[in-house]
């Protein structure tokens, strides 16, 4: 499990997962850090919240997760936040809409266990967002500000669940591809090229692609460009599942291995 009593993490669509990220990042570890030893009741020894911000075009494929179990002493909470009212907003509604995404969950805890004690919980959680406010003293800190153009809509729309992770949003290439793209072609035709462009760039060593359990999360290889996929395997242990997702660098051969569970 685990080691940190709050965490959080996405399942997006891009750009969500890189907004969402800046926001939650930085008041997960102030909390973590500020709070440290404090269980709440003594219930429960991890809670994850993690949200859900796709596309319409996945909304049919993404299920919302309320999981609590006292044996396993582990709580995890996976809610929908609207993908277009989310990247349309502006920065503090964006933060509005992820603590509300919080408080949902919290809700849902104090109901679900006997000692939950929500009152000292909420109150900390604040803390540790006014914290995070009070030390933002120049916003390359902390720059929870999104520029909505035409390209995210285009990506957001024809790129596919598997594809994404903080890997790919650093390395830019999805804003790179539709960059390269003609100008001078209709959408529909600039939606099938870069298909096929993401077809070269994400490849696999069989017909299959990743099925993530939780976001993606594919990898750079050493030469910016993204490993091949080889296979992925997967164990259902109690009530938990496990899956090992095996990338292979394309020009040294390296393998890397990316492990999620749920």
């Amino acid at each position: 499990m685990n080691n940190k009593f709050l965490f959080f993490s996405s399942e997006t669509t891009p750009p969500a997962g890189n907004i969402l990220s800046k926001i939650y990042v930085p008041i997960e570890n102030q909390f973590n850090s500020l709070f440290s030893g404090k269980n709440y009741g003594g219930e429960l020894d991890s809670i994850g919240i993690i949200p859900i911000c796709c596309a319409k075009e996945f909304k049919n494929d993404i299920k919302e997760r309320k999981y609590v179990s006292l044996k396993r002493r582990y709580a995890d909470f996976r809610l929908i936040i609207d993908f277009e009212q989310f990247i349309k907003s502006e920065k503090d509604e964006q933060i509005n809409l992820f603590i509300e995404c919080v408080y949902t969950a919290i809700d849902i805890l104090e109901k679900r266990l006997y000692k939950f004690d929500k009152e000292s919980f909420l109150n900390d959680f604040s803390i540790a967002i006014d914290t995070v406010k009070k030390e933002q003293t120049a916003p390359k800190v902390i720059n929870y500000s999104t520029i909505v153009d035409e390209r995210l809509i285009f990506i957001s729309k024809v790129c596919p669940e598997y594809i994404g992770g903080s890997d790919i949003e650093k390395n830019g290439i999805l804003f790179k591809l539709y960059d390269e793209l003609p100008k001078n072609i209709s959408t529909y035709e600039k939606e099938q090229l870069y298909k096929l462009k993401l077809n070269e760039c994400f490849q696999v060593s069989s017909k299959y692609y990743p099925s993530w359990l939780c976001e993606p999360q594919w990898p750079i290889g050493t030469n910016g460009k993204p490993m091949r996929f080889i296979e992925q395997k997967q164990i259902k242990n109690n009530d938990m599942i496990s899956a090992s997702f095996v990338f292979e660098d394309l020009d040294t051969g390296e393998q890397k291995t990316v492990n999620q569970f749920i």
